[in-house]
């Protein structure tokens, strides 16, 4: 459905006008409605940083949603836990370009490499040379 769309025309205009805003809007390759087993960090990662997270969290609370919203997942909402802390389940394995995403997503969104480190399971050091690595490669690709 293109913007030109009358029908996508018609969606964009009934939809609240916080949706409008929301940052999850510009990151389509994001899951915010992951299956049993995946991880819900990368979506809640964008909503740490995300300017309607508020609205969003009542309208899931209304709404009685699936998946990601304001941060949170169903299990969050239905446990009451409404500022969830950015975790890693035990056990949970990430591949380089998930690690990537998450600490980008998380640098981003104001934390340190620690606290990173903590989510991905890895080490502060391997966090900063990580991020370095493709500071870099984002200077040489933008440099050319």
């Amino acid at each position: 459905m293109s913007a030109d769309d009358p029908l996508a025309q018609l969606l964009n205009w009934l939809q609240p006008a916080w949706q409008r805003d929301a940052l999850c809007r510009e990151h389509p390759d994001v899951n915010f409605f992951p299956e049993r087993g995946e991880s819900p960090i990368p979506a809640r990662a964008i909503c740490a940083r995300c300017t309607v997270r508020t609205e969003c969290l009542q309208a899931a609370l209304d709404g009685d949603e699936l998946g990601v919203w304001g941060g949170t997942t169903r299990q969050n909402r239905d446990a009451g836990e409404l500022d969830p802390p950015l975790k890693i389940t035990a056990g949970t394995r990430y591949t380089k370009t998930e690690r990537l995403r998450i600490a980008l997503e998380m640098r981003a969104a104001g934390h340190n490499r620690w606290k990173i480190a903590r989510t991905i399971g890895s080490s502060p050091a391997a966090v900063k040379n990580l991020l370095h690595r493709h500071d870099t490669a984002e200077r040489e690709r933008l440099a050319s």
